[in-house]
């Protein structure tokens, strides 16, 4: 059995999305977790929507992503903990293939590729590039959160997520799974995630701002204050 959990933040234009995504998938023994922290309740007017398709939970929690993947790893039911972004979809298979990793290669945490939930030439061309990145870097530089898996022994033993964070915390929970699991980067786990912070901020300063981020985090560490002013939750188209 597993917990998928999502953390929100006004997440009331993507959120049925996804839902109808995890509504989809082919393996169906699942719960689904999510810690909101909106400024108003049309997210979770939403989200109560989907109680008669799965096992829901719905917890109310302080604006910080990493504090609510915790918490809803905290308040879960089940061993096997799903981390999901509230912009991103899931091909059907996502889940199953998570449980076959799991149950039969003994992987104990693992993250998805990312891909554009756009069909424009040039956001396509930005996830391959950010793809072979990943692929080159991962094992010293983390992966993004668009979706990590891992056994909730795992989470427990390496801390959770750092609450300190203000950027990336998602890089420096991976770089944890890696060095105390055994941790895969699976290729056949398809997210698609949302284009929408391009469109805020930008197709050329968002790309600029994450090689900065990034390489902050290789010369300096984690990043625990708010120098490249990058907010959740602001964005609605």
């Amino acid at each position: 059995m597993i917990s998928i959990i999502i953390p929100t933040l006004n997440e009331e234009r993507f959120i049925q999305r996804l839902l109808e995504s995890i509504k989809k998938q082919s393996f169906k023994k699942f719960e689904v977790v999510v810690v909101d922290s909106s400024d108003n309740n049309k997210t979770i007017n939403i989200v109560k929507k989907y109680s008669k398709f799965f096992k829901l939970k719905i917890i109310k929690s302080k604006k910080n992503t990493s504090f609510q993947r915790n918490i809803g790893a905290k308040k879960s039911l089940y061993d096997l903990l799903v981390f999901v972004d509230a912009d991103s979809i899931l091909k059907k298979n996502v889940i199953k293939n998570i449980v076959k990793e799991v149950k039969y290669k003994k992987i104990s945490s693992g993250a998805a590729y990312t891909y554009a939930l756009s069909n424009k030439i040039l956001y396509k061309l930005y996830y391959f590039i950010f793809r072979i990145y990943t692929t080159i870097f991962y094992r010293l530089d983390g992966v993004n959160g668009g979706l990590i898996f891992c056994e909730k022994s795992i989470h427990n033993k390496v801390g959770g997520f750092d609450e300190s964070i203000v950027l990336a915390e998602d890089y420096e929970y991976t770089k944890k799974l890696i060095r105390n699991s055994k941790f895969k980067l699976m290729n056949n786990l398809v997210v698609k995630t949302s284009i929408r912070r391009f469109d805020h901020e930008g197709k050329l300063v968002l790309p600029i701002k994450l090689i900065a981020a990034g390489l902050y985090r290789i010369l300096f560490g984690d990043i625990k204050n708010d120098i490249f002013r990058y907010k959740f939750g602001m964005f609605n188209k």
